[in-house]
């Protein structure tokens, strides 16, 4: 009986351990994530800092840069520009813009996948203390 029960012992310390593991993997992934969306919320603000200098070049707002067109933004500033230079900045920060966009939406997606992670390590916490809670019945 005892051995029986020695065995039984190692093998929920083993499984234990393995979920112990495997939580701390998944926290590790967490961190990497959390690393990843610093890195875009940074790349956003350098894209955000670019469209403004557009912007503020043409002397446009953030929303006249879809529907506007160069010729109109070269009238404003009484032909100080030319078309093409204007056509250049307008595809630049609609670029910019299309960037932006596409950077938000990976963050949201990350988030995603962090609270699914989160989920899981939480499953794998309580699989893990209803082992320690058998350990504990069998005396280990």
């Amino acid at each position: 009986m005892a051995n029986d029960n020695y065995s039984e012992c190692s093998r929920l310390r083993r499984i234990e351990k393995a979920l112990l593991a495997r939580s701390d993997e998944l926290a590790a992934e967490s961190r990497k994530h959390d690393a990843q969306i610093l890195d875009l919320e940074n790349k956003i603000k350098q894209y955000r800092l670019k469209l403004l200098d557009i912007i503020s070049d043409l002397g446009i707002s953030a929303h006249d840069i879809i529907g506007i067109a160069a010729e109109t933004i070269v009238k404003r500033l009484g032909g100080v520009v030319t078309v093409v230079y204007v056509a250049m900045k307008l595809r630049d920060a609609r670029d910019l813009q299309k960037q932006i966009e596409s950077a938000e939406g990976m963050i949201e997606e990350i988030k995603r996948w962090k609270i699914d992670i989160a989920y899981r390590i939480k499953d794998l916490h309580s699989e893990r203390e209803s082992y320690i809670k058998d350990q504990e019945a069998l005396g280990c």
